[in-house]
């Protein structure tokens, strides 16, 4: 079976052929087809696999202590009921933190284990020898460091340990080990402004180029879309934001006009699909594929559509390349806007977020020199 037609082969496209008959298929896929997939799976309800039976070595393998089986098991042995640990253990937040730390657990009790300790004890002092030996041969940095402190902590129930004020001052002196560079980045939009203009209006760009300059231009300005599950939260919840759009004196460059062209191109084909934070909760996604319009995208290819563009930036060649949604509020501020209204603007929590993440200049449109001598 191949992509395209070719001599010798079965057929081509999968996609286009039933899968009924397969029975419990292994699948290797490629990411960008995961949508695809994912649909064709779920239409012809198969079951399928992406990964390889591991191969049987005699040996059980060693359980995280954080694992979410455990997790249940500890919190029903203090006389938490199932309804009320599944309220906490099925929390999707909750369900997205082990995975995103359970790859750092197992790195962590395999080096304890390999020193003859016992992983499922809080040991403070191994947790230390463990991070001072990634910051000397892998050269962590503090903010990997404090990350994968927060992972092996979460692995246990009794954190006092944690609270030792000798444990607590390694972490400050890892951080006053580190100098931040508070280099300015000049930001010159011309390049990618010029790339807009030079494809013409709107109505006449091609559905993949169209679909880019909403990503870019959504990650610069307001719009009065709502946003689902952002990674900023309030009081500990999630929220559900809505930005504010405006409109742009030149049509080639105007948010407004091409978001409204891009959605007059996906008419009839309305979908609702569940949200990758919350499968419980259904949403209309806005940014499609540009080949199936009934099929969302992930959030990787917007990440790299929206790096094709900030690639057109004329960047020093040791410069790496800035956040997009650092671009916005830095071209902002050096134009005169004020870091509150940038604050209001992107739904930031506070202006030190803004000031140490998303802003990449410490230049105003203030002339200071003549204010001070005039």
């Amino acid at each position: 079976m191949t992509w395209k037609p070719s001599p010798g082969a079965i057929g081509h496209d999968a996609l286009q052929h039933n899968w009924q008959s397969l029975g419990n298929i292994y699948i290797c896929l490629p990411w960008n087809l995961l949508p695809l997939i994912l649909q064709k799976l779920q239409q012809e309800q198969i079951t399928a696999t992406s990964r390889k039976r591991p191969r049987h070595t005699g040996q059980e393998p060693s359980p995280v202590p954080d694992s979410m089986a455990n997790k249940r098991r500890r919190l029903e042995d203090k006389g938490w009921d199932e309804a009320t640990a599944s309220l906490v253990l099925d929390n999707p937040r909750e369900q997205r933190k082990q995975e995103r730390y359970s790859n750092i657990q197992e790195r962590y009790i395999s080096w304890v284990k390999n020193r003859g300790f016992d992983p499922q004890q809080p040991n403070p002092a191994q947790l230390l020898n463990w991070l001072t030996a990634g910051v000397l041969v892998q050269n962590w940095q503090a903010s990997t460091v404090n990350n994968y402190k927060a992972a092996i902590i979460y692995m246990y129930d009794d954190k006092t340990p944690f609270l030792d004020p000798d444990f607590l001052s390694y972490f400050k002196a890892i951080q006053e080990r580190t100098i931040k560079d508070m280099k300015e980045i000049d930001i010159d939009l011309r390049p990618i402004l010029d790339f807009f203009r030079q494809q013409g209006p709107n109505e006449t760009l091609g559905i993949s180029i169209l679909t880019k300059k909403p990503k870019f231009e959504l990650t610069e300005v307001s719009c009065k879309i709502p946003v689902f599950f952002p990674k900023e939260t309030r009081g500990g919840q999630q929220i559900i934001k809505y930005p504010a759009i405006r409109s742009h004196d030149d049509p080639l460059l105007c948010p407004v006009r091409a978001i409204a062209e891009y959605l007059r191109r996906l008419e009839g084909h309305e979908i609702m699909v569940p949200h990758h934070k919350n499968k419980e909760f259904l949403y209309r996604p806005l940014i499609r594929d540009v080949r199936f319009p009934k099929t969302p995208v992930i959030n990787q290819t917007i990440s790299n559509h929206i790096t094709e563009i900030t690639d057109m930036l004329n960047l020093p060649k040791d410069e790496t390349r800035p956040k997009a949604r650092a671009i916005g509020p830095t071209a902002a501020i050096k134009k005169g806007a004020r870091v509150d209204d940038v604050v209001v603007h992107g739904n930031w929590s506070s202006d030190v977020i803004v000031n140490n993440y998303y802003r990449l200049s410490r230049a105003t449109a203030t002339n200071f020199t003549s204010l001070v001598l005039s």
